[in-house]
Formats: structure tokens, sequence, C-alpha cells
């Protein structure tokens, strides 16, 4: 006997699961519900899908210009770090030289 088709979901049905992921996404992730109220309070006053979209592009590249600038400062800091390290690698066989030239003390 064949199965019967699968009926479509309704938009409402597509809609209710979609808040429902939404829900138990930001119960996995609280850290992120300040960042969903920003964009329910700003949509709220947003009209016509169009302009809803074009906001949440503006904020996501916003956050996304805010994480890049989080990675380059990172960046940054680990070549610091790792450059002090080298440094400090190179001056440590200096001074390994100058204590073993100077009958174990340090210069």
């Amino acid at each position: 006997m064949a199965e019967p088709a699968e009926r479509e979901m309704s938009s409402q049905e597509k809609l209710e699961l979609a808040l429902k992921a939404r829900e138990q996404f930001l119960k996995e992730q609280p850290h992120l519900q300040s960042f969903q109220d920003e964009i329910d309070r700003i949509l709220e006053n947003t009209v016509g899908f169009e302009n809803r979209m074009s906001v949440l592009l503006f904020m996501i590249e916003a956050r996304l210009c805010d994480l890049r600038e989080s990675i380059a400062n990172l960046l940054s800091s680990f070549k610091t770090e790792r450059l002090f390290n080298e440094a400090k690698v190179e001056n440590a066989d200096r001074i390994l030289d100058s204590y073993t030239n100077s009958d174990g003390y340090l210069n």
C-alpha cells in the first residue's frame, strides 16, 4: 500500500514551528536574548517585508563588523604576544651566554 503524500504545512504552522525553534535556541544561548530583544523592538515599528529584511540585514552587518574588529584585535594581541615571546627567547640565549661566561652570575 502506498504511503499518503505528506501535506504541506500552512504559513501559520511554519511560523509557529520557527518561533518554537527560536525559543529553544535562546534557551540554549541565553547570551543572545538581548540581541533578540533589540531585533523585536526595532521590527515592531517596521512596516513591510522588504523594510524588515533591510533592517535585519543592517543589524547583521553591524554585528559582523563588530566581530571582524574583535577578531582583528585578537590577532593583533596574538602577534604582539608571539613577538614578545620570541624576543624573550632571543634574549634568554644572550642571558644564558652571559651567565655561563661569568662564573655563574648574571650580568
